[in-house]
């Protein structure tokens, strides 16, 4: 027999101590951890989060400093834009532009806000499409005119791509400093 699948047997008799504490061992209720619901987009929550860190970290600094034009019709616009909604707007151009889009887009967004994702596209006849995502933990949800929508072949897949290229590229872009 080979000797390393077999332990010395010791002869002693158990102690009364040790009896008890086999026998309270025994008798103590089994705690079995329930497997919990598997959470296959947690990663992407998170990433959420950080976006939301990114940009309460934020400055006029991560902005870029924009035309002369652009800084004269902001001073005449009636209601500013909230530094937030100025970082948005920003985001949404950069990984919009980096998105593939279909040839009957002229231009599109997307971005991050307040855990729904949007991707607004508008065609070259200006008809504008807006498709907003909420992701959970656990499912993903379409919504198109406020109402739940199917999701069409591996649009999922692409979301869930689109928002790990949105991270990295507002960071790589925005919030490097």
């Amino acid at each position: 027999m080979n000797n390393q699948y077999t332990f010395p047997i010791n002869s002693e008799v158990p102690t009364d101590d040790a009896r008890r504490l086999i026998d309270e061992a025994f008798e103590a209720p089994i705690l079995v951890q329930q497997e919990s619901e598997p959470r296959p987009y947690l990663y992407h929550k998170q990433l959420e989060s950080r976006i939301e860190q990114m940009r309460a970290s934020a400055t006029e600094a991560n902005l870029p400093r924009g035309t002369i034009m652009d800084r004269v019709l902001e001073r005449f616009t009636t209601t500013p834009k909230s530094l937030e909604d100025r970082l948005i707007d920003h985001e949404s151009v950069i990984v919009g532009n980096i998105l593939p889009k279909h040839e009957l887009v002229a231009q599109q967004r997307f971005w991050y806000h307040q855990g729904n994702w949007y991707l607004m596209q508008v065609e070259r006849d200006q008809k504008e499409y807006v498709s907003r995502y909420q992701v959970s933990e656990t499912d993903i949800y379409k919504l198109v005119g406020g109402r739940e929508a199917p999701f069409w072949e591996g649009e999922q897949e692409r979301l869930l791509d689109a928002i790990d290229l949105y991270h990295r590229e507002i960071l790589r872009n925005i919030y490097s400093n």
